[in-house]
This record gives structure tokens, sequence and C-alpha cells, in this order.
């Protein structure tokens, strides 16, 4: 069962399937086998685990999207614990996100771009990169403050002297950690 959860948690198929299907009881039924209890993990885009703590500022993931196909290419997720139902809600705010990129990536600013989704839960915070769009999600809402904040923290990890930052995405396992070292200024939103 776990192989077919690997199989099924990267399969595009499955969470177009998910998404038409999420009121179905049998595949509540289907979810609840694979995810009886709630426990550390996402159904992730990322592919790459943090493991460290990083729930007091309740940001679960960092993800580096292609700026031409719009998909993603690498990221890292921070441990939090997960109910299904959240899980469900990440996924579908996950793909609005993407949409947003595709359809609306001209008004995204460099500086960052708070956005929520439509059912309210879930929230990210984008920022336009030299070749990648750098999302960040969270189960709490993003603050001007904190938006502020994170973008001077990237500008000061990459050191970047241009206004359109470039982070490698060789580089966004390190951007993760430097967030954990420097939390005690994320907590202070």
């Amino acid at each position: 069962i776990s192989n077919v959860g690997e199989k099924v948690e990267h399969s595009e198929e499955f969470k177009s399937f998910i998404i038409g299907q999420k009121g179905d009881p049998k595949l509540q039924q289907i979810l609840d086998y694979f995810n009886p209890e709630p426990h550390q993990d996402l159904p992730t885009l990322g592919r790459k685990d943090l493991l460290f703590d990083f729930t007091e500022e309740d940001i679960v993931e960092l993800i580096l999207f292609n700026k031409e196909s719009f998909s993603p290419v690498t990221g890292v997720n921070f441990i939090s614990t997960v109910s299904i139902e959240k899980s469900m809600n990440y996924i579908l705010a996950l793909h609005e996100f993407k949409l947003i990129l595709e359809e609306r990536n001209e008004q995204l600013s460099p500086k960052g771009s708070i956005l929520i989704s439509s059912e309210g839960h879930i929230f990210g915070l984008v920022f336009k990169l030299k070749e990648y769009y750098l999302l960040l999600i969270s189960f709490t809402e993003f603050s001007e403050l904190k938006r502020v904040t994170i973008f001077d923290l990237l500008f000061n990890f990459t050191k970047c002297r241009e206004e359109i930052i470039d982070l490698p995405k060789e580089k966004i396992m390190d951007f993760g950690n430097y967030l954990i070292e420097n939390r005690g200024k994320l907590a202070t939103f």
C-alpha cells in the first residue's frame, strides 16, 4: 500500500480525479486506507524533506515552479501535523495557485504577491525570480509584514544586487534552512 501511495502521490491523473470527486464517500474511504490518522507528511510536490519543526510560522512548503511550463521543479517541505481534510484543501489550493501563476504571471510582483485559496484555508506567497517562481505555502495568512520580512530574507540569502532575484534550484534546501535559522525574525509577525 505504501508503494501504491507513493505512485498515487506523484500522479497528475489521480490529483485531477480527487479534485473532480472530492465529495465521493468511496474516495474518502480510500484516502482513509492511505492515511488513517493525521501524520506529519503532506502530499507534496517537493522532492526533499527538512527534518525541522517549522510549525510556529506554519509555513509548510517551498516550491520552485518553472517560468515556462509552470510545473514544479523542486521544493522542500517542513514537518507539520496535517489531517486528511487539510491535505485535501492543500492539494486543491496548490492547483489553484499553479493556475494563478499561469494566468496572472504578469501581475505578480518580484517582491512577493499574497495568495489565498478559494476555500480560504490555504495561503500562498509567490516571488517572481529570475528563472523560477518561488511559492511558499502556509496554513496561516501571510501579512504584509511577513511578505516584506521573507523578501528581505530571500534578498539577504541570495546576496542579490538586482531587482529580480536569482535563486538556483540547488539552493532551495539552503534557503529553507536559512528560514529556519532566522525563524526568530519570522516569529515577530
